[in-house]
């Protein structure tokens, strides 16, 4: 095999690597936006979970409702603390 025909076997592998390479970032492109999105979701449904508590216990959600919530919380974190490290013993 002359040196022009081993340049050009080296060209062509080189290009199919680089093309290789524009999928693979693609593929990794796409898998990163489906774990975002799967984050997501995963986050809107416990979001949605304590919206599901918040209006069982205080009604229709609206701002007042939820700073209410909000300075409850604050005031019972300490009990919610003891009572989750006593359910989880």
């Amino acid at each position: 095999m002359s040196l022009k025909e081993q340049l050009e076997k080296v060209q062509k592998e080189l290009q199919k690597l680089e093309e290789q390479k524009k999928d693979a970032l693609i593929r990794e492109k796409e898998l990163k936006l489906k774990i975002e999105l799967e984050e997501t979701k995963n986050e809107a449904k416990k979001n949605r979970k304590v919206m599901e508590i918040v209006e069982e216990h205080f009604g229709e959600v609206t701002e007042e409702n939820l700073k209410l919530f909000q300075r409850i919380m604050e005031e019972q974190s300490e009990q919610i603390k003891r009572k989750k490290e006593q359910l989880t013993m």
